[in-house]
């Protein structure tokens, strides 16, 4: 189980699914359910493990300034930041220097 330990901390806290394959290529010789079982047990938790709702291809926002919606676009050496706001979609779009988190 340590094997699985290091190539847990190795691969950055994966999910169950990418740390199995991994463990099955290199060989190691644990069972799927003991290593869905140490994943489990681990603090780190997936982002998107629990199924999001179908998308019905619609945003809607209760009042004026209650939703917003932002994306950075990058297009060859140009960064660009595109901000909506969702109730009165009037959008905004401003070049930026470099894509961290202080310019955008």
């Amino acid at each position: 189980m340590q094997r699985v330990q290091a190539l847990y901390e190795e691969l950055g806290a994966p999910g169950q699914q990418k740390l199995w394959l991994e463990v099955r290529k290199r060989k190691i010789q644990v069972t799927r359910s003991q290593v869905i079982e140490y994943v489990s047990r681990q603090g780190e938790r997936q982002v998107y493990t629990q199924p999001l709702p179908q998308a019905k291809g619609q945003t809607a926002a209760e009042d004026v300034h209650a939703r917003y919606m932002l994306d950075v676009v990058f297009v060859r050496d140009l960064i660009v930041v595109f901000l909506v706001e969702v109730f009165t979609r009037k959008d905004w779009a401003k070049k930026v220097p470099n894509n961290s988190a202080a310019s955008v």
